[in-house]
């Protein structure tokens, strides 16, 4: 059921302001933008001898901390529609929220990957992001082959 404002200010809605909120998101854009243009270079090396490093170690074909790079990444992407679409004032609320949902489980991940104290946890916490992504991509690549695409078409895919 939709909230009737009766006249009253569109800022406010069941005596909540939401400049205040807004202001606060706001706020952290310059952040998002800054983690924008590190997302841009190459992907950064681990310091040698850290930690990362040597989790890095474990499996050289995708190394651990890329995994928890592209969470980031994945991450900034999904913040940065919210924002677009809030900035246009183009929110709608059960898919708003999904975008959210995106941008918290991308940074969830690269956390969970990243606090363990343990090497041989961390390194696990890494291999089994890293074997979930393989596997989806697995099953993305089996549906293509299963499409009537042209193959004009799939090049554009």
């Amino acid at each position: 059921m939709a909230a009737k404002t009766m006249g009253h200010d569109p800022a406010m809605i069941a005596g909540m302001t939401i400049t205040g909120p807004l202001q606060a998101i706001r706020g952290t854009y310059s952040d998002l933008d800054s983690w924008q243009e590190r997302a841009r270079r190459m992907p950064e090396q681990p310091a040698r001898g850290s930690r990362l490093a040597v989790d890095d170690s474990v499996f050289a074909w995708h190394p651990i901390s890329e995994a928890a790079r592209l969470s980031l990444i994945t991450s900034g992407e999904h913040l940065r529609l919210a924002r677009t679409a809030l900035e246009a004032r183009q929110v709608y609320p059960s898919a708003h929220f999904t975008v959210l949902r995106g941008a918290l489980v991308g940074a969830s991940q690269a956390v969970w990957i990243l606090a363990a104290e343990d090497a041989a946890e961390r390194q696990e916490r890494g291999l089994t992001l890293i074997d979930e992504m393989y596997c989806q991509l697995q099953k993305y690549y089996g549906e293509m082959l299963n499409t009537d695409l042209t193959e004009e078409e799939g090049e554009d895919l």
